[in-house]
């Protein structure tokens, strides 16, 4: 799920809220990743925790598959551009492998969970695993 956000700009600050109870009641941890142009992070999913991103500074190009059969989305990718101009909360659910590749010099990714880190729920495949058919280049237009 894609929140759009709203940016407050002033003389004095630019303020946006990425996250209240509403939209996410439970939080258990959250963390910082920083990343430089051209990194690939993926593809990882988790069966019981929910992450919710959201990209303060840089711009990202993130990948999602779906792999929850059932799901009326099951085996589709999707992709969402986040960060500089598009100040998006992004809420991935479990089942679903997610991945990014920073677009800018740098970016930086903050992930909130609903649940704490938990090695027994990482599962990972290779950004480039044949069965998942996304693009992480930059598709000029």
């Amino acid at each position: 799920r894609v929140i759009e956000n709203r940016q407050n700009t002033d003389d004095r600050q630019s303020l946006i809220v990425y996250h209240t109870a509403k939209d996410y009641p439970t939080v258990a941890q959250s963390y910082v990743a920083i990343c430089d142009r051209g990194v690939i992070k993926a593809w990882h999913y988790h069966l019981e925790q929910t992450d919710l991103w959201f990209v303060p500074y840089g711009k990202i190009k993130v990948g999602l598959y779906d792999a929850r059969e059932g799901s009326a989305t099951f085996g589709q990718v999707n992709e969402v551009v986040m960060g500089d101009g598009r100040p998006v909360t992004l809420i991935i659910p479990p089942g679903v492998y997610h991945g990014y590749v920073t677009l800018t010099d740098r970016s930086i990714l903050i992930n909130t969970t609903n649940k704490g880190y938990n090695p027994n729920d990482e599962y990972r495949i290779q950004f480039d695993d044949a069965r998942i058919p996304m693009n992480w280049s930059v598709e000029n237009r």
